[in-house]
């Protein structure tokens, strides 16, 4: 038989019974919780991180790309968007976790 009170963050009422804290109360106390937590939170870090770098370095392009740049830079900025395009929609689309 499993002594009651030997479990962690479970309470125990005077009739024996557990009391509904066994998950909810201690679930950030757990380490596992907590690293997963962790993990997490770096894992949306970088993604976000990721996500204003290509807007940087699509405003990068916006920028060198304006009326007035050389045919060759038009020409250059024209194949690797399109490239890219092609290379994106074949990729399947699926969301971040964190969304």
């Amino acid at each position: 038989m499993v002594n009651l009170k030997s479990l962690v963050g479970a309470s125990v009422t005077s009739s024996g019974i557990l009391g509904p804290c066994i998950i909810t109360d201690h679930i950030s106390d757990h380490p596992a919780v907590s690293i997963n937590q962790a993990e997490q939170s770096l894992t949306n870090q970088d993604y976000m991180e990721k996500i204003m770098e290509v807007n940087d370095k699509l405003d990068m392009v916006k920028n060198i790309v304006k009326p007035g740049c050389s045919y060759e830079v038009l020409n250059t900025a024209l194949r690797y968007m399109s490239s890219l395009s092609t290379s994106l929609s074949k990729t399947p689309q699926r969301l971040h976790a964190s969304l």
